[in-house]
């Protein structure tokens, strides 16, 4: 939950209360940690599968069957998400605009360190490396 200051207390424990009856954990955060949490955990890995699945989907014929033949767990999560309605998410994208494109950013920036780790390879990226984000000096 994020109560603005000055919330009356009795009111935020009761809904509180509602949602922990509802089988929710409730945890309270000011607004904008609340918004950059979830930008990353939630809104920038539904941008990302919306953006994934867009990509395969303007592939050519011959290569949309082969991804679909040959599409694994993660790429069924990321059809999976995608399919969320793009109305709310829209909505969501716009009202978290500021804290999802900070994410962005940050998410940009590392795919494209891990891409020039990748163009500069010329051995296969050792396996310690690849649990670690590729952020590895060996990479």
């Amino acid at each position: 939950m994020t109560p603005l200051p000055g919330a009356d207390e009795d009111k935020v424990a009761k809904v509180e209360e509602l949602w922990r009856r509802c089988g929710s954990m409730v945890e309270r955060m000011e607004p904008g940690h609340h918004d950059r949490v979830l930008a990353i955990v939630s809104h920038l890995p539904h941008l990302i599968a919306f953006t994934i699945c867009g990509t395969a989907s303007n592939l050519e014929d011959e290569t949309q069957r082969e991804v679909l033949q040959f599409a694994a767990s993660g790429f069924r999560d990321f059809t999976r998400i995608a399919a969320s309605d793009p109305t709310m998410w829209r909505d969501i994208f716009l009202n978290n605009r500021e804290a999802l494109l900070e994410m962005l950013a940050r998410f940009m920036e590392d795919a494209q360190a891990m891409s020039a780790r990748c163009v500069g390879v010329t051995r296969p990226i050792s396996s310690s490396a690849s649990r670690k984000g590729g952020r590895s000096a060996a990479a």
